[in-house]
């Protein structure tokens, strides 16, 4: 499940058509420094678990992948939003549990992808343990909200808090295309 979330995030192929190939040089993929020395997510997933005190459940949740991103009409020195998007995630989630960044600016929405390992520390050693961090839609909430707070700075504000519906991704992108098409033919005959 480690690999897959890896893979599925470096495979740029099924996002192809979203891609400024001009802009993918920027892209970066970098470990946390107590896990620099790992060549892939897996390695540091275990490096990350290997005090944790109890077996690890086949069915537990290993890593979380937090996504974030900001629009680039919005007027926001990126060096400094991607830092205190770190320092939020070492904060939240701890140090150890922070197992890997990836920026992507080769896309329309500038976005990091966080690899987070859901460590905690309890009276009898370290667990594996993601419902202490997003075990349900109010911690869900509450870490939305408090990412929203630490992202004020930069003119961020939170989204409207309801029940979205879920779309499915290739007619999102469909929908999206039209729109684009639309646009065009509309420009065209101006």
């Amino acid at each position: 499940a480690v690999r897959s979330s890896e893979r599925h995030g470096l495979e740029r192929e099924r996002v192809k058509h979203r891609i400024n190939e001009d802009k993918e040089n920027q892209n970066k993929y970098k470990f946390n420094g107590i896990y620099a020395e790992c060549e892939n997510l897996n390695q540091a997933y275990k490096k990350a678990v290997k005090n944790v005190k109890k077996t690890v459940r086949k069915d537990a949740v290993r890593v979380i992948e937090m996504v974030v991103s900001f629009s680039r009409q919005d007027n926001i020195n990126p060096k400094l939003w991607i830092q205190d998007n770190v320092d939020f995630i070492r904060n939240t989630f701890g140090n150890e549990s922070f197992l890997s960044c990836r920026l992507d600016m080769d896309e329309s929405t500038p976005h990091l992808h966080f690899y987070i390992c859901p460590l905690v520390h309890k009276r009898d050693g370290l667990h594996l343990c993601a419902k202490h961090y997003i075990g349900g839609r109010a911690a869900m909430i509450a870490l939305q909200d408090k990412y929203a707070t630490a992202m004020e700075r930069h003119g961020l504000c939170r989204g409207d808090n309801v029940r979205s519906q879920h779309i499915d991704t290739n007619k999102f992108w469909d929908k999206v295309k039209q729109e684009t098409i639309d646009k065009i033919i509309q420009d065209i005959q101006r």
